[in-house]
C-alpha cells in the first residue's frame, strides 16, 4: 500500500520504543534521510538486558543528542528513573540500580533540557510516550493541556515529581494509584480523544499499529513487536487541498513497506 499523492513538504520520522535497539533507529534514519526525527522514549530496559547493554544505549543516546540539535527526544516510563533524581515513584519493571549507575556515568553533564514529555507538530498533533488522557485536564481545552504540560515539563527539568508521571492501575500499579496512568504510563486501551488534537504514541506494544478515529480526531499507536516499525508524517497536496498523512512502516529484513496509512485532518483550534 503506497500513497497516491505528491509529497510537497518535509517528512517527519517518528521512532517509538527502542529498548536498547539503537541499530533499528540507525536503519530507519538512514532509509528516510530526514532532518527531523522524533523519538517517543523508552530507550532503556529490555528483558534479560545487562549493565553493558544499558551503557551502550546511553552512549548512543548521548551521541545522538549532541550531534543533532533538531531531533526531539521524548522520555518514556523506562527512562525516567535513569535520567532524573532517584524517586521510587519513577521506578518500574526492568529498573536496576546498577543500570542507573552505568547510564548516569555515560550521560553525566548531558543537557537534560533536551529530554521532553511532549512535542507538537503543526499545533494540532500531540506526540508523547503514552498519551494524554482528558481526565488529567481541569477542562477539555487546549489551554488547559498547555498549562498541565508546561507545569509537568518544568517539574521534570528541575528533577521534581509531578502527578502526570504517575503509574496507573491500568498498567498494574497499586490500588491507591490513579486508575489511568499519566503521559508516560497510560495503556493504549484507555487513550481517549482530546477535542483539539490528534495524538501519536508508543508504549503499548502490539503486533500491528492501532488507531482510533472520533469525529475526525485520530489517535495512533506505533509501538510494534519485531519486526520493528516507525511512522512518518508527510505534508501533502492533492485535489482537495493541503493535508497531512501518517504512514506506519515496517521492515522485513532490508525491505520496508507501509502497513497503515491514516489521514490527519487539519484541525481548527
Amino acid at each position: 500500500m503506497m500513497p497516491l499523492f505528491q509529497k510537497n513538504g518535509e517528512i517527519i520520522l517518528i521512532i517509538p520504543d527502542l529498548h536498547h535497539r539503537w541499530e533499528e533507529a540507525e536503519f530507519w534514519i538512514a532509509r528516510f534521510a530526514v532532518r527531523q526525527v522524533v523519538f517517543l522514549g523508552d530507550y532503556f530496559d529490555d528483558f534479560h538486558d545487562s549493565v553493558e547493554d544499558a551503557g551502550v544505549m546511553a552512549a548512543w543516546v548521548r551521541g545522538a543528542v549532541e550531534a543533532h540539535p533538531d531531533w526531539v527526544f521524548l522520555v518514556g516510563n523506562h527512562d525516567l528513573p535513569y535520567l532524573y533524581p532517584m524517586d521510587e515513584r519513577l521506578m518500574g519493571p526492568g529498573f536496576h540500580l546498577s543500570k542507573r549507575e552505568e547510564i548516569g556515568g555515560v550521560i553525566k553533564g548531558l543537557d537534560r533540557s533536551r529530554f521532553r514529555l511532549h512535542h507538537w507538530i503543526d499545533n494540532d498533533i500531540l506526540l508523547s510516550h503514552a498519551g494524554l488522557h482528558p481526565g488529567w485536564l481541569r477542562q477539555p481545552t487546549r489551554s488547559a493541556a498547555e498549562e498541565l504540560l508546561a507545569e509537568s515539563e518544568e517539574c521534570l527539568l528541575k528533577g521534581l515529581w509531578h502527578p502526570l508521571l504517575s503509574w496507573g492501575r491500568d498498567r498494574g500499579a497499586i490500588s491507591s494509584a490513579p486508575r489511568v496512568g499519566g503521559i508516560t504510563w497510560m495503556d493504549w486501551a484507555n487513550l481517549k480523544p482530546l477535542p483539539f488534537c490528534h495524538q501519536i504514541v508508543g508504549h503499548t506494544v502490539g503486533l500491528h499499529p492501532r488507531h482510533k478515529t472520533f469525529h475526525g480526531i485520530v489517535n495512533l499507536c506505533i509501538d510494534l513487536e519485531n519486526p520493528s516499525g516507525v511512522a512518518t508524517i508527510s505534508h501533502i497536496s492533492g485535489k482537495e487541498g493541503a493535508g497531512r498523512v501518517a504512514q506506519v512502516w515496517r521492515r522485513s529484513r532490508d525491505e520496508i513497506f507501509v502497513t497503515l496509512e491514516v489521514d490527519l485532518p487539519i484541525l481548527k483550534i
